[in-house]
């Protein structure tokens, strides 16, 4: 069956047989996903039926996409996007009336990491492909195909477990993917990576996501206005910090209405710099930006484990954690028709808290501040993240 303009088939692949090595990844795969996914579920109080839905669907697609489970016996990179190692990222997100469960995991097809697919990019492909079977997703692929360019055909690669691009790969992510679940429908998100084609060209991460971004189709011409000035940012910035492009993060949904975002990272948790990366050094300077820059200077020392307060030039260092990431992450999303991007920083509070204790602690502490501005409604309070985080923190995850 075509399922997209690329032009690639899918082959239908039957269910594993009891007993086989298929079946026990899957066996362990379903407990793994049902243990962090159903307390979320829970959490985000979806009813039976969707419920049954969601769970129905990870185990018809996302559990085949994962690929198999870790072996001591093969040496071959899992592909991590977890502190511990973990191939998933589960998380619930609170908006004014609504929570929403999401399910984000790295994708690594059966064959990743073989002859036939040396950085496993095709068959993760492939994995991801089959979502669009699902008619509660409403997945469109031609974004996602455009973004294809960003990875050499199996054919070009000459890799070996020694090389130096396999072993600066291999912590890296080739394809991942999350699930929002909301109500009954799902909306899915893919995430591709630039790392490839920089380590073989030279040429650098962010030129690499900003050419692939105005040559989407349909639509990368009206994305060009926000890239302009992302670019012009960049160009002209005189903070000495590491900015650069490790994702882009797009809907799988039609090309007239889904967003993209620029996942980049930063090797710093000063304030100052992070404000410079959030408001372009100045150049998104109204109101709704100077307020959200307000609100995140009074939480920024409890997101940092650092209860007693800090200057806007401390620099927090990190946890020394084997998958630790850089630093904060700032993202970029744009859209169509739209000209200035809409800028989030994501802050991996276990890189810099001493226990996940302190996490929660924290977090009833940012709660209870947002709540008092007035910009945590009282739906979301009520439901479980406010007085009480704590146990709710515990009882989840």
């Amino acid at each position: 069956m075509v399922l997209n303009d690329s032009g690639y088939k899918e082959q239908v692949v039957p269910a594993p047989e009891l007993q086989s090595p298929e079946a026990d990844d899957f066996a362990f795969w379903d407990d793994y996903c049902r243990s962090y996914i159903d307390p979320l579920l829970d959490a985000a109080h979806y009813s039976d039926e969707d419920r049954e839905s969601h769970r129905a669907f990870i185990r018809k697609y996302v559990i085949p996409a994962i690929g198999p489970r870790p072996r001591p016996s093969v040496a071959k990179p899992r592909m991590a996007i977890a502190p511990h190692g973990c191939p998933s990222d589960p998380s619930i997100n609170f908006t004014a009336n609504k929570a929403l469960a999401r399910f984000g995991f790295a994708v690594n097809g059966p064959q990743s990491f073989t002859a036939e697919d040396p950085l496993g990019v095709e068959t993760s492909y492939a994995a991801l492909a089959k979502f669009a079977r699902d008619t509660d997703s409403c997945v469109d692929l031609r974004w996602l195909d455009c973004l294809m360019a960003l990875y050499p055909s199996p054919d070009s690669i000459h890799v070996t477990a020694d090389s130096s691009l396999y072993k600066n790969y291999s912590r890296r992510v080739a394809f991942a993917a999350a699930v929002d679940f909301d109500g009954s429908r799902r909306n899915v998100k893919a995430y591709v990576s630039p790392f490839i084609k920089h380590a073989m060209t030279g040429i650098s991460e962010n030129e690499i996501v900003f050419d692939a971004i105005k040559s989407l189709q349909p639509g990368g011409p009206a994305l060009r206005p926000a890239i302009k000035i992302l670019e012009d940012y960049l160009s002209t910035r005189t903070e000495k910090f590491y900015l650069g492009n490790q994702f882009i993060g797009i809907d799988c949904a039609d090309p007239s209405k889904a967003r993209v975002k620029l996942y980049m990272a930063t090797n710093t948790a000063r304030f100052d710099f992070i404000r410079a990366a959030m408001t372009l050094s100045g150049r998104l300077n109204d109101e709704f930006t100077t307020q959200g820059m307000n609100i995140l200077r009074d939480i920024w020392h409890l997101l940092l484990d650092e209860p007693e307060g800090i200057s806007d030039d401390f620099n927090k260092p990190r946890n020394k954690l084997a998958n630790a990431l850089p630093g904060v992450f700032v993202s970029y999303e744009i859209r169509a028709g739209v000209e200035l991007p809409d800028v989030k920083v994501y802050v991996p509070m276990w890189l810099y808290h001493r226990s996940d204790e302190a996490v929660a602690g924290n977090l009833d502490e940012i709660f209870t501040r947002l709540r008092d501005r007035k910009v945590l409604g009282k739906w979301a309070w009520d439901r479980g993240i406010g007085e009480g985080y704590q146990d709710f923190f515990k009882k989840t995850l």
